[in-house]
């Protein structure tokens, strides 16, 4: 389950790739999608919140690759059209890797040649999207680099995924064309290095100047990563969700005094306590997300020794008991 994002965010492109979706299914497109042009970037805990909705009305596994089916370069902005100006796959794949926060604002991507392969992975610094927003994500990716070299077809040897395994696994298997395995210490796609010459038939060597111009223009625009104040909350989620929330043993994990720790944080304008209650409702909010955890499970996986100390969290941070938050997100997701 994911922890919540605080700066992360995807092109506003995908907003349009939702509604086109919905539209094709017939289902009700999300409010707040409709809420958010091209230009705009769309915050990484309401594209979350966007993909459980239609989740929720869809019914079907594995909506994420369905969706990912109706991507064109448009969704993502300037990357796209960066993409299918260069000259062959491994040029695209270079500046996919530097410039990748433009269209995908999440985790951080890494590309490497393995043996005979290349891999593109995402770790999970900012926390784990969660699966429906990573098999949306990889798919995408797919997608994406599958238009840039056709006809050619992209060939895939390998997928993993974060997450623990869904239902039907074997759809994954099917939709990729090779082995998909849950679990992995970050997601992965790999493809045999022979792939990185395919030619890009729509190449234009001076498009794809004045498109890199204008996306590093773009890539300065966007907000500082705080790689400290990732680190604190991938540490401080584990120690809420373990329930053994203690300033010294996160100090410890991040190699830090406690003063050293406190010195950090007083440096970004808040205090231990103030950043874990900012974990705390985020993760809040993702298990009030899930019918089946009851306020007394929610209370105990952030490490409250009472519902009631919980309620009294939750009504401080959003006015709201959970119980009436929970009912207008059910309410939200049924419009």
């Amino acid at each position: 389950m994911s922890f919540g994002f605080n700066r992360e965010s995807v092109n506003g492109g995908l907003a349009q790739l939702i509604q086109r979706f919905c539209q094709q299914q017939g289902l009700s497109v999300p409010v707040v999608s409709q809420h958010y042009q091209s230009s705009q970037r769309i915050p990484f805990e309401v594209w979350q919140q966007i993909l459980r909705q239609i989740n929720h009305e869809y019914q079907k596994p594995a909506v994420g690759l369905q969706i990912a089916r109706l991507i064109e370069p448009a969704h993502i902005g300037i990357m796209g059209y960066l993409g299918l100006s260069c000259q062959n796959l491994g040029e695209a794949l270079s500046r996919f890797e530097h410039y990748h926060r433009l269209a995908y604002d999440c985790n951080d991507l890494i590309i490497q040649a393995i043996d005979q392969s290349i891999e593109i992975s995402w770790g999970v610094d900012a926390g784990k999207p969660g699966q429906l927003a990573d098999e949306t994500a990889i798919a995408l990716f797919t997608n994406i680099t599958q238009q840039l070299i056709a006809p050619a077809t992209l060939m895939l040897s390998r997928v993993e995924f974060v997450n623990s395994p869904p239902a039907n696994t074997p759809i994954y298997e099917q939709y990729f064309g090779c082995p998909v395995v849950f679990g992995a210490d970050r997601t992965r796609i790999r493809l045999p290095v022979s792939m990185l010459s395919i030619t890009i038939n729509r190449a234009d060597a001076t498009l794809k100047q004045l498109l890199e111009n204008q996306a590093a223009a773009l890539m300065h625009e966007l907000p500082q990563h705080d790689r400290f104040d990732q680190q604190l909350q991938l540490y401080m989620t584990q120690a809420v969700q373990q329930g053994d929330i203690q300033i010294e043993r996160i100090a410890a994990k991040m190699d830090l005094s406690v003063r050293s720790l406190q010195r950090e944080l007083v440096k970004r304008g808040y205090s231990f306590q103030q950043r874990l209650a900012q974990v705390r409702e985020t993760l809040a909010k993702q298990y009030l997300q899930d019918p089946n955890l009851s306020l007394i499970d929610i209370a105990l996986l952030l490490a409250y020794s009472e519902q009631s100390a919980f309620q009294r969290a939750f009504k401080q941070w959003t006015r709201q008991t959970p119980f009436q938050w929970r009912q207008h997100q059910l309410n939200a997701s049924r419009k």
